[in-house]
């Protein structure tokens, strides 16, 4: 059975039509952050600096490392500051602005005394809003 030109054409059309529609059913492209994760240590010693991380993250939690925004962290009791590494520890306080870098940053919390307080990381700025994360720690 031979083609026509005609049937070969239309036959070349459909297929090329089709498979960028097929491959985008089978692979599942990572879907944009819609959140951030705020991850701390288990413990804390008083007076030594704890690294926490936050994370732009999708529903499966994964990272979407094309994140680059600028978030707030804060702490809720005055015994109780945050800074990144790049700050000298004496101006830390108990807000400080952190940018994500491919969805990430790190940055870190002193507790002065033991004590509870509410850690929280809320987006200012970026491609589009993200939902804040929250935790009451007690150290």
């Amino acid at each position: 059975m031979k083609l026509k030109k005609k049937e070969l054409l239309i036959v070349l059309v459909v297929i090329i039509v089709a498979v960028p529609v097929l491959q985008n059913l089978v692979v599942k492209k990572q879907s944009e952050a819609s959140r951030l994760l705020l991850f701390f240590p288990p413990t804390m010693t008083v007076g030594v600096p704890a690294i926490f991380v936050v994370d732009a993250v999708n529903d499966d939690r994964q990272i979407d490392t094309s994140r680059d925004d600028l978030t707030n962290i804060s702490v809720s009791t005055s015994g109780v500051v945050v800074g990144t590494s790049g700050v000298s520890q004496a101006l830390w306080s108990q807000t400080a602005k952190v940018r994500l870098a491919e969805g990430k940053a790190s940055f870190m919390v002193v507790v002065e005394r033991r004590g509870t307080f509410i850690i929280s990381a809320n987006w200012i700025e970026g491609r589009s809003r993200l939902e804040s994360d929250a935790h009451f720690l007690w150290y």
